[in-house]
C-alpha cells in the first residue's frame, strides 16, 4: 500500500489541461478522486499533487475544491492561456504551486531580464508557498545561463540558492 513506502509527497500523475480534462470530464471524472485521495492523504500526514500545463484556464476554478495541497506546472502567458493573476486567485494562499516559469523564456528570443523580471513577479505573488521552476521542461536550444541568472535572483532574494 501507498501508505508504507516512505515518502511523503505524491504526484497523481495527471495531466490536466482544458483539451484533455475539459470542466465536464473534471466534475464527472476528477473532482472526487482527488479530494477523497487529498483527504486520505492529509490524514496520513502526507501530501499530494496533481500535474497542470499548458492551457488550463477553464479548469482553474476546481483547484481550491480539490482538496489538494500543490499544483504543479501550471503554465501562464504567453505560453498559457492564463495570467499570473488568474492562477494566484484560483490557489490563493491554500495551494502551493510549483513551477510558474514558462519554458519559451528560455528560448534566445527572450532576454535574461524579462525572465528575471518575471521570476521576481511570481516570487512576489506565490512565496512562501513555491517550489520555483519552469513550466514544464527547459526547450533543447534553451538558454542555461538564464537557469544560473534565476539561482543567484534567488539567492539574491531568499538566500536558498546556495
Amino acid at each position: 500500500m501507498i501508505f508504507q513506502l516512505p515518502g511523503r509527497l505524491f504526484n497523481l500523475g495527471d495531466h490536466t489541461t482544458n483539451e484533455f480534462t475539459p470542466p465536464r470530464i473534471v466534475e464527472r471524472y476528477c473532482l472526487r478522486r482527488w479530494q477523497k485521495f487529498s483527504a486520505r492523504m492529509t490524514q496520513e500526514g502526507r501530501f499530494v499533487h496533481s500535474h497542470w500545463d499548458g492551457n488550463s484556464r477553464h479548469i482553474l476554478p476546481y483547484l481550491k475544491p480539490s482538496g489538494l495541497h500543490a499544483v504543479e506546472a501550471l503554465t501562464p502567458e504567453p505560453m498559457g492561456d492564463m495570467s499570473l493573476k488568474m492562477i494566484k486567485q484560483a490557489v490563493g494562499d491554500q495551494l502551493v504551486v510549483l513551477d510558474l516559469i514558462p519554458a519559451i523564456f528560455f528560448l534566445p528570443s527572450y532576454s535574461v531580464e524579462h525572465v528575471l523580471e518575471h521570476t521576481r513577479r511570481v516570487i512576489d505573488m506565490f512565496a512562501p508557498k513555491l517550489i520555483l521552476g519552469i513550466s514544464d521542461e527547459i526547450p533543447p536550444f534553451g538558454e542555461i545561463e538564464k537557469v544560473e541568472a534565476i539561482s543567484e535572483l534567488v539567492d539574491q532574494i531568499c538566500g536558498l540558492a546556495t
